[in-house]
Protein backbone atom coordinates (compact mmCIF):
# COMPACT_ATOMS: atom_id res chain seq x y z
CA UNK A 1 0.00 0.00 0.00
CA UNK A 2 0.99 3.87 -0.42
CA UNK A 3 1.54 6.42 1.88
CA UNK A 4 -1.39 8.45 1.01
CA UNK A 5 -4.00 5.30 1.14
CA UNK A 6 -2.77 4.00 3.98
CA UNK A 7 -3.18 7.57 5.95
CA UNK A 8 -6.48 7.78 4.52
CA UNK A 9 -7.52 4.36 6.13
CA UNK A 10 -5.95 5.33 9.72
CA UNK A 11 -8.09 8.89 9.39
CA UNK A 12 -11.25 6.87 8.99
CA UNK A 13 -9.94 4.48 11.91
CA UNK A 14 -9.13 7.16 13.79
CA UNK A 15 -12.70 8.98 13.26
CA UNK A 16 -14.69 5.45 14.02
CA UNK A 17 -12.99 5.34 17.06
CA UNK A 18 -13.60 9.01 17.73
CA UNK A 19 -17.43 8.30 16.98
CA UNK A 20 -17.48 4.80 19.02
CA UNK A 21 -15.60 6.85 22.18
CA UNK A 22 -18.63 9.53 21.96
CA UNK A 23 -21.36 6.85 22.07
CA UNK A 24 -20.07 5.08 24.82
CA UNK A 25 -19.60 8.81 27.08
CA UNK A 26 -23.27 9.12 25.70
CA UNK A 27 -24.71 5.84 26.95
CA UNK A 28 -22.41 6.72 30.24
CA UNK A 29 -24.42 9.51 30.85
CA UNK A 30 -26.88 8.35 30.85
CA UNK A 31 -26.70 5.75 32.68
CA UNK A 32 -25.76 7.73 35.39
CA UNK A 33 -29.17 10.00 34.57
CA UNK A 34 -31.09 6.97 34.88
CA UNK A 35 -29.31 6.13 38.42
CA UNK A 36 -29.76 9.63 39.67
CA UNK A 37 -33.47 9.07 38.61
CA UNK A 38 -35.89 8.64 41.66
CA UNK A 39 -39.31 7.88 41.43
CA UNK A 40 -42.14 10.13 42.59
CA UNK A 41 -43.51 8.40 45.94
CA UNK A 42 -46.66 9.25 47.59
CA UNK A 43 -44.90 11.02 50.61
CA UNK A 44 -43.26 13.15 48.14
CA UNK A 45 -47.18 13.64 46.22
CA UNK A 46 -48.03 14.96 49.63
CA UNK A 47 -45.91 16.99 50.27
CA UNK A 48 -46.62 18.76 46.76
CA UNK A 49 -50.47 18.97 47.64
CA UNK A 50 -51.28 16.29 45.38
CA UNK A 51 -53.61 14.27 47.86
CA UNK A 52 -56.28 16.39 47.62
CA UNK A 53 -56.37 16.29 43.88
CA UNK A 54 -55.75 12.91 43.74
CA UNK A 55 -58.69 12.05 46.42
CA UNK A 56 -60.70 13.78 44.09
CA UNK A 57 -59.44 12.19 41.24
CA UNK A 58 -60.31 8.71 42.60
CA UNK A 59 -63.90 10.65 43.78
CA UNK A 60 -64.74 11.27 40.30
CA UNK A 61 -63.17 7.98 39.48
CA UNK A 62 -65.97 5.93 41.37
CA UNK A 63 -68.23 8.21 40.60
CA UNK A 64 -68.00 7.38 36.99
CA UNK A 65 -67.46 3.43 37.56
CA UNK A 66 -70.70 3.62 39.64
CA UNK A 67 -72.30 5.77 37.12
CA UNK A 68 -71.25 3.19 34.22
CA UNK A 69 -72.65 0.23 36.40
CA UNK A 70 -75.91 2.24 36.76
CA UNK A 71 -75.89 2.38 33.11
CA UNK A 72 -75.59 -1.15 32.87
CA UNK A 73 -77.77 -2.16 35.52
CA UNK A 74 -80.56 -0.19 34.32
CA UNK A 75 -79.62 -1.84 30.55
CA UNK A 76 -80.04 -5.25 31.70
CA UNK A 77 -83.13 -4.25 33.80
CA UNK A 78 -85.15 -3.13 30.76
CA UNK A 79 -83.52 -6.39 28.83
CA UNK A 80 -85.43 -8.34 31.38
CA UNK A 81 -88.26 -6.78 31.61
CA UNK A 82 -88.30 -6.99 27.99
CA UNK A 83 -87.56 -10.64 28.43
CA UNK A 84 -90.33 -10.75 30.82
CA UNK A 85 -93.27 -9.08 28.49
CA UNK A 86 -92.75 -11.25 25.69
CA UNK A 87 -92.78 -14.68 28.35
CA UNK A 88 -96.21 -13.09 29.52
CA UNK A 89 -97.33 -13.00 26.20
CA UNK A 90 -95.53 -16.23 25.17
CA UNK A 91 -97.49 -17.77 28.08
CA UNK A 92 -101.02 -15.67 26.77
CA UNK A 93 -101.04 -17.43 23.55
CA UNK A 94 -100.06 -20.56 25.55
CA UNK A 95 -102.90 -20.03 27.19
CA UNK A 96 -105.62 -19.41 24.72
CA UNK A 97 -104.06 -22.53 21.94
CA UNK A 98 -104.41 -24.63 24.99
CA UNK A 99 -107.94 -23.46 25.72
CA UNK A 100 -108.70 -23.97 22.02
CA UNK A 101 -107.26 -26.83 21.52
CA UNK A 102 -109.09 -28.26 24.72
CA UNK A 103 -112.54 -26.73 23.31
CA UNK A 104 -111.55 -28.77 19.86
CA UNK A 105 -110.74 -32.05 22.02
CA UNK A 106 -114.37 -31.73 24.28
CA UNK A 107 -115.72 -31.56 20.76
CA UNK A 108 -114.15 -33.94 19.18
CA UNK A 109 -115.32 -36.72 22.32
CA UNK A 110 -119.13 -34.98 22.13
CA UNK A 111 -119.03 -35.64 18.46
CA UNK A 112 -117.12 -39.41 19.05
CA UNK A 113 -119.99 -39.69 21.39
CA UNK A 114 -122.72 -39.05 19.28
CA UNK A 115 -121.38 -41.33 16.40
CA UNK A 116 -121.15 -44.21 18.50
CA UNK A 117 -124.72 -43.75 19.80
CA UNK A 118 -126.01 -43.26 16.14
CA UNK A 119 -123.53 -46.29 15.23
CA UNK A 120 -125.57 -48.35 18.24
CA UNK A 121 -129.03 -46.94 16.73
CA UNK A 122 -127.67 -48.08 13.11
CA UNK A 123 -126.49 -51.65 14.10
CA UNK A 124 -130.21 -51.94 15.51
CA UNK A 125 -131.63 -50.88 12.67
CA UNK A 126 -129.72 -52.90 10.44
CA UNK A 127 -130.47 -56.17 12.77
CA UNK A 128 -134.15 -55.10 12.41
CA UNK A 129 -133.78 -55.20 8.62
CA UNK A 130 -132.35 -58.32 8.85
CA UNK A 131 -134.92 -59.48 11.09
CA UNK A 132 -137.17 -58.21 8.32
CA UNK A 133 -135.86 -59.49 5.27
CA UNK A 134 -135.78 -62.94 7.15
CA UNK A 135 -139.44 -62.70 7.62
CA UNK A 136 -139.80 -61.58 4.19
CA UNK A 137 -137.62 -64.00 2.97
CA UNK A 138 -139.81 -66.96 4.80
CA UNK A 139 -142.54 -65.07 3.56
CA UNK A 140 -142.25 -65.79 0.04
CA UNK A 141 -140.86 -68.93 0.65
CA UNK A 142 -144.47 -69.48 1.90
CA UNK A 143 -146.05 -67.84 -0.75
CA UNK A 144 -144.22 -69.80 -3.51
CA UNK A 145 -144.56 -72.98 -2.04
CA UNK A 146 -148.45 -71.71 -1.74
CA UNK A 147 -148.69 -70.74 -5.08
CA UNK A 148 -146.98 -74.20 -6.00
CA UNK A 149 -149.77 -75.47 -4.07
CA UNK A 150 -152.23 -73.61 -5.73
CA UNK A 151 -151.02 -74.17 -9.04
CA UNK A 152 -151.17 -77.74 -8.68
CA UNK A 153 -154.81 -77.74 -7.86
CA UNK A 154 -155.95 -75.46 -10.63
CA UNK A 155 -153.95 -77.63 -12.58
CA UNK A 156 -155.56 -80.56 -10.98
CA UNK A 157 -159.04 -79.16 -10.69
CA UNK A 158 -158.72 -78.31 -14.85
CA UNK A 159 -157.93 -81.56 -15.61
CA UNK A 160 -160.91 -82.84 -13.49
CA UNK A 161 -163.19 -80.07 -15.24
CA UNK A 162 -161.50 -81.35 -18.88
CA UNK A 163 -161.94 -84.73 -17.85
CA UNK A 164 -165.53 -84.05 -16.80
CA UNK A 165 -166.21 -82.10 -20.35
CA UNK A 166 -164.71 -84.72 -21.96
CA UNK A 167 -167.32 -87.37 -20.54
CA UNK A 168 -170.11 -84.92 -20.99
CA UNK A 169 -169.07 -84.70 -24.64
CA UNK A 170 -169.28 -88.30 -24.90
CA UNK A 171 -172.02 -89.23 -22.91
CA UNK A 172 -173.76 -86.36 -25.26
CA UNK A 173 -172.35 -87.94 -28.29
CA UNK A 174 -173.58 -91.38 -27.23
CA UNK A 175 -176.93 -89.73 -27.36
CA UNK A 176 -177.00 -88.38 -30.46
Amino acid sequence: MDKGSSSKVYTQLDQRIQNLVKTKEDIEKREAQVKDFNPVTKADLEKLNFADDLAKLKEIQREKVLEDLSLLLNEKIKELDKKEKENKEKEQVLSELTTALNEKIKQLEENNLQLQQEKKHSDELNEQLKATLKKLSDAEMHLKVERDWLAEQVEKKSLEVLHTIEQLMKAENAKS
